[in-house]
């Protein structure tokens, strides 16, 4: 009578880590069908998952992990998911480790620097949506600020504001080392987890020094 049977396919599992992965998925531009076509299930079992559904049997949730895995790495080209993901404030692959995804207590890193003020304005400057993290810590900061006198205070913003800024010339040479490997622009965005656009705005804004075009000769 102790004896606890064996959990099986059919057993109903929490969705979070799947809903993430559906919606991550649809983040970087995978379709409702992309997606159950990869992961051999019904394309209403993967709408109700984006929908945020609680629960699903284990054999749904381990081919969904199989059809991330397979898709993750590969950018979708449906601007429609894109721009549905983006209104609901989905994060992509990059900004999930793929260690925490199913932990209901864990958040989606979006800039490297989530949870911090730093991470709040890097938000703004790769114009994606500001998670709940970064915004919880911009309105700490501005509470710790508020006693500053106005000169003082905005003087604080702007170094608070370049120190995301600085970020740029990171992304500007992880980007190139990623399109030395052999990745496309939409590819390496993807990786690094940031627009293409931003990509290419860090691209210009950093070029590569005279230096570093000898040394890379």
């Amino acid at each position: 009578m102790a004896i606890q049977p064996a959990a099986t396919g059919g057993q109903y599992i929490d969705s979070t880590g799947t809903v993430r992965r559906v919606r991550a998925l649809i983040a970087v531009g995978h379709t409702l069908i992309d997606i159950a076509e990869a992961a051999n299930v019904a394309i209403a079992r993967v709408q109700t998952l984006a929908a945020g559904y609680p629960s699903l049997r284990r054999t749904v949730a381990e081919r969904i992990a199989n059809a991330y895995r397979a898709l993750s790495e590969t950018p979708g080209a449906n601007t429609r998911a894109k721009n549905r993901a983006r209104a609901n404030g989905w994060a992509p692959p990059a900004a999930w480790d793929d260690d925490t995804i199913d932990d209901p207590q864990a958040r989606p890193e979006w800039t490297g620097h989530c949870g911090t003020d730093r991470g709040w304005w890097t938000h703004r400057q790769q114009d994606i949506p500001v998670c709940a993290a970064c915004d919880e810590a911009h309105a700490q900061w501005k509470a710790e600020h508020n006693h500053l006198p106005r000169s003082e205070f905005m003087t604080s913003l702007s170094a608070s504001r370049a120190s995301a800024s600085r970020r740029g010339e990171s992304i500007a040479h992880d980007g190139r080392e990623l399109l030395a490997q052999g990745y496309t622009y939409e590819h390496a965005a993807e990786r690094l987890g940031i627009t293409l656009p931003y990509l290419h705005h860090e691209l210009r804004r950093h070029p590569v020094a005279v230096d570093e075009q000898e040394a890379a000769a």
